[in-house]
């Protein structure tokens, strides 16, 4: 018997240790965020915690709305989820970020991030970030925000753009990989219209 207790203080500790103080609630949440982030070119092994934006830093736009939509400034779709009420996961573009909300050792201060982190859907290409809440969270909506039954063919090409041109090129060096101009911007339906359609295979 002692020993289960013994068991049961110890796992208890454990999940107290890995608690933070944030407390943001989905309604602190939602809204206009603006993630800088910074070059993508690390691995898994990336190491975030003191990470400040810098040279080389991009920034996204991302709005989170109910139940768990995100649109981006260039109008891709995609979702996002409050993880308990610790910080929040987006996944837009074939990419993921995922951060904890920003705290003090006793107040939670939900319109920002602590430094996450950041990769593609394959789990390549990893980055830091952070986010920032725009303070008119609550009356702003993306203007130009497509339907919400948007498919993922409505989505731009990844594979005609300058990252996976440097994926490319640094996994080889027999021949070098260049951005097809003509095709920069297209979605991926008009991908498939271009190739003949969806019955051309």
């Amino acid at each position: 018997m002692r020993c289960v207790c013994l068991a049961l203080i110890v796992c208890g500790l454990g999940l107290a240790a890995a608690d933070t103080p944030a407390n943001c609630t989905y309604e602190e949440t939602r809204g206009w965020w603006t993630f800088t982030e910074g070059p993508r070119t690390g691995d898994r092994k990336i190491d975030c915690d003191n990470w400040t934006p810098g040279a080389g830093s991009s920034k996204v736009r991302v709005f989170l709305e109910f139940p768990d939509l995100a649109t981006d400034q260039s109008g891709n779709r995609g979702r996002w989820t409050l993880i308990y009420n610790q910080g929040f996961e987006v996944t837009i573009n074939f990419r993921k970020y995922f951060a904890f909300s920003n705290y003090s050792n006793s107040e939670s201060f939900c319109s920002g991030t602590k430094a996450g982190w950041s990769h593609d859907i394959l789990g390549h290409n990893w980055a830091c970030f952070e986010g920032q809440r725009d303070d008119d969270f609550q009356t702003t909506k993306p203007l130009q925000a497509p339907p919400l039954r948007r498919e993922l063919g409505d989505a731009v090409d990844p594979f005609n753009s300058e990252e996976f041109v440097a994926l490319v090129n640094r996994a080889q060096n027999s021949w070098t990989a260049k951005v097809h101009e003509p095709f920069r911007g297209k979605t991926l339906n008009e991908m498939m219209s271009i190739r003949g359609g969806h019955r051309n295979r």
